[in-house]
């Protein structure tokens, strides 16, 4: 057997061997011979081994065979190939589950391979004994085996890598031989995870001891079961085994060691775990281990201490190694790599090259890639960049890359060599270092050429026939860099560019560079006009100076030209202005006029007169021929308010702005008036709009506004209307009602300040509405300020305005608790829990067929760093997508398994899990199981080696400088390829040799020898130059070399050869004095300084400026020195302000003005541009200027400033934004309403920056309109939305129209910007006015289809009573009828009549509900009283369908507060709706309970049902579940939503239960209890006297007056009054009973309300008003068909005592007129 926790390998081999000795032993045995057997340790004796297994057969007998974790035969001993009839060739490689031989059961049933006792084995890690198996030999004779299968373990892994199965022959096995065999050991597999184990009881008994054990321990079972282990094992008291064991079993923990123990002279691997009965122990023999153990530790020892030597060399090396995974990600670095990067060698670790060197990584991860894609290294590739180490400085280094493999050709990562040659590459640069001054020189002023914006041409030959320009001038001529610009050159034809003076073009030899040069004179001030082939034309300045050689002969000229057509402009722009002015005045829409007020001698406004109007105006009044006319001639009857307006602006200089009505002309006016700037003027500017249509808009939309307030307010549902920033704009009385808003005004609060509480899922919602989205819910929870839960259904809609655009949204709710209470209290859930065995040490999975994890232990919750929870049912490949690539390994391999039905086993790096791992996967039914291990550190290790090997490979092959060793002597111990290619010879010429006997020169030699040992001793790196040769010279890095225990045991270097630049020179003096003449040329003054201040370089009109400059005065008195003053030319220019001071701190300043005043000279204006000089490497070491002279533009702008005043003192007190572009498109003004609405300045909003102040949606149109319009030169309008300095944005009209000059020529365009939002927001509220009109509209629809059904329904009700009513009447007229039949017509009619009356009354108690006036008279009321009222009322009906009506009333049921009649009418309509659904012969139950505080009314019936989908609308008006005319049962399908209203205005609840349809249903009502002490004293009854009877005669002595134009009604009236003894007076018009009353003098009035000419209204207003002043206060009753509550509030309002509803109650008539007469007097 394999040693328990040997190596695989290891363990494979031996076992192996072992197989091959027994193979050898046995045909030794055979022949005779003998053979040394192995030592058997004297304390475990063969005898022992006997003993244990007395009943086992000889070895001779026993067949052996060896499989790997995959199932696979790895070998088997000759026995094996002789019971089973097959070669070891034939075996090797099969499985149990795929071999090619047949095996069968004690049965006779098949024995699948995967049931056989190693696969088992396999899968468990536990042995497995004593198996029966029948094996079909190839000739086909059956065998019987008894096979015991045994595991191999790695080190202290529990799931094993191979399997020893052992095995004989038996014959034909018995019955009871199947019986015996331990059948549950294949399965009860629960808590063993080792070889050998025993249980002890908690008294340290033995319990149990497996045959493993007692062949390990050398003892038989029975003589250790139930005896105590420190009994039987004493050496053990005392030692770590007891020490372990007793710690286990008394903290309850887990418990792993490794011990000695010396009386069986062996290693054991112990594992003690407390279970409940004592302690269980699992063990395996590791002697064997132990002593490979300490091989591989010697071995080990061995490979460190080269790894040491390589790790020496490696951080010791000069040059910079590392290695990169294949993610890029820095696994090993040298400190010469960490010091090149610039980052601590520790924080390189696990980073990737991106997070070291994010500048280079764009050009470096393509390199990595590449070598990692292709496997093909890359070497010796230079590159250049910074690093973190020294910022800013630009370095050079070869980089080398070499893939690094894996046995199986896998790219682990990529070896990397960086050798610096910055020093190198600074050879060719060490020219200008030598000559730095001179180029610093250079290169300044080359800097000032580049950067003045002064143009600048040279030429070297005489005739000028190649002239060169320098940047500015080639953008000015539009010309390439190397462009010859001269007009004597070959090409001058093609020169995108003509020279002109006073528009003629001048001849070549005329121009001042080829005069200068013909004459050897400075030609100075030549004005030129340029003219580009693309039609733009400047004005340039041109100065020319020769060039001189040493001779004296012109051999150059150089030139410099400045633009001077601002000066050439400065005349024109102030024509401009005034045409500016006038094109404004002219193309306004608005009209404006100039007016000049006329006051009396008391300084009092008494009219105007017009004295400029522009076109508009016309338009604007209708006023023709108004210059020079007064208002008051123009308009009479104007009103004084406009005097007194404009003559307070004439006055004060303060600008109104104001909308006013002109009365005289019917119209509405916007006006901006203020005063024009002339001094002490009494002008006043006007510009004004008629807003005649926009007024009439408001008011439309205030009416339409009321009009929709008024329609959410009384909205029947909770509707509320926000803005986008959820601010209320409407909300409907039921939405403040169902929140508990109160009266509350909420319109414009915040929703969020309301309701502070909303949770963020409804804030998400609003979000997504106001995005676009339309979202409804059915069933929300909603809670409420008390604490309670509503459960509400909710719609939101976004509504848009005219654009399109989203202005808020709508929402509309509505609260369904109770439904959604009903389907609460039905919900159920449940969850099952499973537990799952944990028998396996490694990390095992299981994986269903949609590789769903199904199971997960905890090794592999601990391996995959996730919980079951988080695994279990999600797919491997969502949870690791790395793996999940069709190119990952796991990936073809588990589907290998899946597929092709096979055990695999491989090693693959994890990316998810970033570990190496060794896994074993098996098919399963549902999928597959599979084994993880973690071998990461194996791996690591090897892959350390590896690459330490290929790093030394690298540094010996790639490095292309010489890299060289040396030991404490200075012998050469090692040169790379480039070291021997220097000295010429070869490895074995060099190697073992000191410096002195390598170079001729012994001296110098020596030197090298010196510096070494000074380095070797002071243990310190240098960079050293040396000659050892004399010729050449080498700058070195020597840095000690130290092994592991940082001892200096010799040196590292490495070299460049520098001898190029030893040899370096640079002269540059001829082109910096070129450089000075050109300076000297520009007419502009140019001065160039240090970083201190100190004044480097100054050409001549510098000092012609500012005088002789000097370095006496520090730069901080400057402006002292050289008379520098602030534009107000008082203030000294503060000296750190200076352009100049500024330029030197890095800053490009741009036309600075400053005021320039010395002694005898003139005053100057000068502007001055600032530029930082910057040196190769970007560092600044100067500043300089250009400097102007600008006196004459100034000038020039001053008197362009008062042209200019007019135009901006109106375009600023304009009601409008005005702006004026130029030819160009380019904007050059914008007035300060611009910038005061936009918050921009006028560095952010000239030129094209006016088009950032639009809304970004808005910028693209505006602009492409505006551009087109100017190629066009034609006028447009556009819409834009403008951004206000608040962040908002307004909306607003852009139109504007060309302005030409005299000439016709375009100079651009004028416009005005008008502020249009409240106009936007008109047509956004008509919108909305109109979507909610929309809204509305279809909610009337839903409301008028719900209607037609209703009145469809109620026209049915209605007219089915009226059918007998009038059948029977018209029966009873024929007077045809026996007395019975009378008697049964009359009792028809009477119940039909009450049942219409009942139909209306319905009506409007529902009418009464939905507005709130349901009064009720509440009192004190016994539920039980109410109940047996209200069953007499249906008993009939009831018995009439034999219905059985049962009650459960609880005699102890408190009272609660109430209206009888009203609590009456709930029980009595769900009792009627019972019966009227309730088949003939079923029961209706009615049940009075108390519950806690309240009482419930149930009422159950055995009839229809009701099925789930009608359920929720039960209550609901105006519902039936069949509308259809075929329905079987009729009703207006109000009286349970009067029931739900009835309910809850009592404070109560109602819901409805019912299992569907023929299920019955159940209704149950509950209301609050009285409390104690909040009884009160009945009420005292409203109606006081009691109804009389009608044979009483109470009205006898009684004249009523009775009118009424239907004759049956009032003969019916006459006829019940007359009965109680009244004298009656009928008659059928208010006219006739104004004639009669007069006449009669009746006691009291009787009218219909509804009647032909004069109804009852008229007729009692006649009386009340018109009539003898004794008539006046007649009592008078109404009597009407209009029933409603509004109806009986006009009725008494307009007069009457009484109101009485038809049909009209005979008893309640009589009541009513002695009530009446009781309280009012006759």
């Amino acid at each position: 057997m394999g040693v328990a926790g040997e190596p695989a390998q290891k363990g494979l081999f031996r076992m192996v061997q072992y197989l091959s000795y027994n193979d050898r032993y046995n045909k030794m045995k055979n022949l005779g011979h003998t053979e040394p057997q192995p030592q058997i340790n004297s304390s475990v004796s063969m005898n022992s081994h006997k003993e244990l297994y007395s009943n086992a057969p000889e070895p001779t007998d026993v067949g052996m065979v060896l499989q790997l974790a995959d199932g696979s035969i790895q070998a088997c001993n000759a026995i094996a190939q002789q019971l089973l009839g097959i070669t070891a060739e034939q075996m090797q490689g099969c499985t149990s589950i795929n071999s090619p031989w047949q095996t069968v059961r004690e049965d006779g049933s098949d024995f699948p391979g995967e049931m056989h006792p190693a696969m088992v084995v396999l899968q468990t890690g536990q042995p497995c004994s004593n198996a029966i198996m029948g094996f079909y030999q190839p000739q086909g004779e059956l065998i019987w085996l008894r096979l015991n299968s045994q595991p191999l373990f790695q080190g202290d892994r529990s799931t094993p890598y191979a399997v020893v199965t052992t095995f004989t022959e038996l014959a034909q096995p018995q019955p009871e031989a199947a019986n015996s065999a331990p059948a549950q050991q294949l399965s009860d597999t629960l808590e063993s995870i080792s070889d050998a184990f025993f249980a002890l009881d908690k008294d340290w008994r033995f319990t149990y001891l497996n045959s493993q054990a007692a062949r390990l321990l050398n003892r038989l079972s029975a003589d250790l079961i139930h005896n105590s282990i420190w009994e039987e094992f004493p050496e053990s008291i005392g030692s770590l085994f007891e020490r372990e064991y007793r710690r286990a079993a008394t903290e309850k923990i887990t418990v792993s060691f490794e011990s000695f123990y010396p009386p069986l002279n062996a290693w054991y691997a112990v594992r003690a775990y407390p279970i409940a009965s004592g302690l269980a122990v699992y063990f395996q023999d590791v002697t064997e281990q132990k002593a490979a153990d300490a091989a591989f530790v010697k071995q080990a020892e061995t490979s460190r201490q080269q790894l040491a030597e390589i790790e020496a060399i490696y951080a010791s090396a000069p040059i910079g190694l590392c290695f990169i995974d294949t993610d890029l990600r820095f696994v090993r670095i040298n400190d010469r790599l960490a010091e090149i990067n610039g980052v601590p060698a520790a924080a390189h670790i696990g980073k990737t090259l991106r997070d070291i060197l994010p500048e280079q990584a764009d050009n470096l991860e393509p390199l990595y890639q590449q070598v990692i894609a292709t496997k093909v290294p890359l070497e010796q590739l230079e590159i250049h960049g910074e690093n973190s180490a020294q910022p800013g400085v630009d370095r050079a280094w070869l980089l080398s890359l070499y893939p690094l493999t894996s046995e199986d050709d896998r790219v682990l990562g990529v070896n990397v060599t960086v050798y610096e040659i910055t020093d190198s590459q600074a050879r060719k640069k060490e020219i200008q270092r030598l000559n730095q001054e001179l180029e610093r020189r250079v290169n300044e002023l080359q800097s000032i050429l580049d950067a003045v914006p002064v143009g600048i041409a040279i030429t070297y030959d005489a005739q000028c026939h190649v002239i060169r320009a320098n940047r500015f001038a080639q953008s000015m001529l539009t010309v390439g860099p190397d462009t010859n610009v001269s007009a004597s050159g070959k090409q001058a034809e093609l020169l995108p560019f003509r020279q002109l003076s006073n528009g003629v073009e001048i001849p070549p030899e005329e121009l001042p560079m080829q005069r200068a040069a013909a004459s050897g004179v400075e030609v100075r001030d030549v004005e030129i006009q340029m003219v580009r082939s693309d039609g733009v034309t400047f004005d340039w300045l041109v100065n020319a100076v020769p060039l001189f050689d040493q001779q004296g002969a012109v051999r150059g000229c150089v030139s410099a030209f400045m633009d001077i057509s601002d000066r050439k402009q400065a005349v024109a722009a102030l024509r401009r202005s005034e045409e500016r002015y006038r094109s404004l005045f002219e193309s306004l829409d608005e009209g404006f006029c100039v007016i000049e007020m006329l006051f009396d001698d008391n300084e009092k406004p008494i009219d105007y007169r017009f004295l400029e109007v522009n076109p508009a105006f016309l338009k604007q009044t209708g006023l023709e021929q108004a210059v020079g006319k007064t208002a008051r001639q123009m308009l009479l009857g104007l009103e004084d308010y406009w005097f007194e307006v404009f003559g307070k602006v004439a006055l004060t200089g303060e600008s109104v702005r104001f909308e006013h009505a002109w009365e005289v002309m019917n119209r509405w006016f916007e006006v901006s008036a203020f005063r024009t700037p002339e001094s002490q003027s009494r002008k006043v500017a006007l510009l004004f709009q008629e807003i005649t249509d926009r007024k009439q808009s408001e008011n439309l939309l205030r009416q339409q506004e009321e009009q929709l307030r008024l329609f959410v307010k009384h909205s029947p549902a909770e509707v509320a209307m926000f803005d986008r920033q959820m601010r209320y704009m409407l909300a409907s009385d039921r939405w403040l009602s169902s929140y508990a808003l109160g009266t509350q005004n909420v319109v414009g609060r915040s929703h969020y300040e309301i309701f502070p509480d909303v949770p963020e899922r409804w804030k998400q919602v609003h979000q997504r509405c106001l995005a676009g989205a339309v979202e409804m819910c059915q069933e929300d929870p909603f809670l409420r300020a008390e604490g309670y839960v509503d459960w509400v259904r909710w719609e939101i809609h976004p509504w848009r305005i005219n654009s399109g655009e989203i202005g808020g949204i709508i929402i509309f709710s509505e609260v369904i608790t109770e439904r959604k209470n009903a389907e609460l209290a039905l919900q159920t859930a449940s969850q099952q829990v499973s537990n799952i065995l944990e028998s396996i040490a490694d990390a095992f999975i299981a994986i269903d067929s949609q590789w769903r994890y199904t199971y997960v232990n905890a090794a592999a919750e601990k391996l995959l760093v996730r919980s079951r929870n988080e695994l279990l049912g999600r797919s491997i490949w969502e949870l690791f997508p790395a793996e999940g690539e069709s190119n990952s390994r796991v990936y073809e391999e588990f589907h290998r398994v899946v597929n092709e039905q096979v055990s695999v086993k491989f090693e693959e790096f994890s990316p998810s899990l970033q570990m190496y791992i060794e896994v074993s996967a098996y098919p399963a039914a549902e999928g597959l199981t599979a084994y993880w291990i973690d071998i990461s550190d194996r791996k690591r290790t090897e892959a350390e080696l590896r690459q330490k090997n290929a790093i030394l490979s690298v540094i010996n092959e790639s490095a292309p400088t010489p890299i060289f060793v040396k030991d404490r002597e200075g012998r050469i111990i090692y040169a790379n390829p480039a070291t021997l290619e220097v000295l010429g010879k070869t490895a074995a010429e060099v190697i073992g040799r000191r410096d002195r006997e390598l170079y001729p020169v012994a001296e110098l030699g020596a030197i090298v020898s010196e510096n070494d040992r000074r380095i070797m001793e002071s243990g310190k790196t240098e960079v050293v130059e040396e000659s050892p040769d004399g010729i050449r010279t080498f700058l070195g890095m020597k840095a000690p070399y130290r092994n592991e225990a940082g001892e200096v045991i010799g040196l590292i270097g490495i070299s460049n050869d520098i001898t190029n630049r030893k040899l370096a020179e640079v002269a540059l003096q001829e082109q910096t004095k070129l450089l000075q003449v050109i300076i000297d040329s520009i007419g502009d003054g140019l001065i160039l300084a240090n970083q201190q201040g100190e004044f480097v370089l100054f050409n001549r009109a510098a000092v012609a400026i500012f005088g002789q400059l000097s370095n006496e005065k520090s730069h901080q008195e400057w402006s002292n020195t050289y008379g520098l003053f602030l534009p107000d030319q008082k203030t000294l220019f503060p000296d750190e302000q200076l352009p100049l001071a500024r330029a030197i701190k890095g800053e490009y300043v741009n036309d600075v003005e400053v005021f320039v005043r010395r002694k005898k000279s003139e005053p100057r204006w000068i502007s001055i541009s600032g530029y930082p000089v910057v040196d190769a490497s970007s560092e600044i070491t100067g500043g300089v200027i250009v400097c102007r002279d600008i006196t004459e533009r100034k000038q020039a702008e001053a008197a362009l400033k008062e042209s200019e005043e007019r135009f901006r003192n109106m375009a600023n007190n304009s009601p409008f934004m005005v702006w004026v572009t130029d030819s160009t498109s380019y904007c050059t003004f914008l007035s300060d309403s611009w910038y005061q609405f936009t918050g921009q300045t006028e560095e952010t909003g000239l030129g094209f920056g006016w088009i950032n102040a639009l809304h970004p949606e808005d910028r693209e149109q505006a602009k492409n309109v505006f551009l087109t319009a100017n190629e066009c030169q034609e006028p447009y309008r556009v819409e834009f939305r403008v951004g206000r300095k608040d962040g908002g944005y307004s909306w607003a009209i852009d139109a504007a129209a060309p302005r030409f000059s005299e000439s016709g020529q375009f100079e651009g365009f004028i416009g005005s910007v008008i502020d249009i939002t409240e106009r936007k927001q008109m047509e956004t509220e008509r919108d909305l006015v109109l979507q909610l009109e929309q809204t509305a509209r279809a909610e009337a629809e839903r409301a008028n289809r719900i209607k037609d059904e209703f009145l469809a329904v109620l026209s049915h009700e209605l007219r089915s009573p009226l059918n007998p009513i009038l059948g029977w009447s018209q029966l009873l007229i024929g007077g045809k009828l026996s007395a019975a039949k009378t008697a049964k017509a009359y009792e028809t009619i009477e119940r039909n009549a009450r049942l219409q009356s009942q139909l209306i009354e319905d009506l409007l108690d529902v009418s009464r509900i939905l507005q709130g006036k349901l009064r009720l008279t509440v009192a004190p009321v016994n539920l039980a009283t109410i109940i047996l009222s209200a069953l007499e009322t249906v008993q009939l009906a009831a018995e009439a369908k034999q219905i059985q009506i049962e009650t459960i009333l609880n005699p102890h049921v408190g009272q609660v507060v109430g209206d009888t009649s009203r609590l009456q009418q709930i029980v009595w309509n769900l009792l009627s709706n019972a019966v009227k659904f309730t088949p003939e012969g079923g029961r209706v139950e009615v049940e009075l309970t108390q519950i806690e505080h309240k009482v419930e009314i149930k009422v159950t019936d055995t009839g229809k049902g009701i099925v789930p989908d009608f359920l929720p609308y039960v209550f609901e008006h105006f519902r039936q579940e069949d509308g259809a005319t075929t329905r079987k049962f009729g009703g207006l399908g109000l009286g349970l939503a009067i029931v739900r209203q009835l309910v809850e205005l009592h404070g109560g609840t109602v819901f409805a239960e019912s299992n569907g349809e023929g299920q019955g249903a159940t209704f149950t009502v509950r209301l609050p209890l009285l409390n104690d002490d909040s009884r009160r004293q009945e009420e005292e009854e409203r109606h006081s006297a009691v109804s009389p009877a009608l044979s009483s005669l109470p009205l006898a002595g009684l004249r009523i007056l009775v009118v009424d134009d239907e004759p049956d009604s009032r003969d019916f009236v006459v006829f019940v009054l007359e009965e109680a003894g009244a004298e009656v007076i009928s008659l059928s018009s208010a006219a006739e009973a104004l004639l009669s009353i007069e006449q009669t003098t009746p006691d009291l009035l009787v009218s219909d309300i509804g009647m032909p000419e004069m109804d009852g209204y008229m007729l009692i207003n006649h009386i009340r008003t018109q009539l003898a002043p004794e008539y006046r206060q007649l009592l008078a009753i109404a009597l009407t068909a209009y029933a409603g509550e509004g109806n009986e509030r006009q009725v008494l309002a307009a007069g009457f005592q009484k109101h009485l509803t038809k049909p009209i109650n005979p008893t309640e008539l009589v009541a009513t007129v002695v009530r009446s007469v009781a309280t009012y007097g006759a």
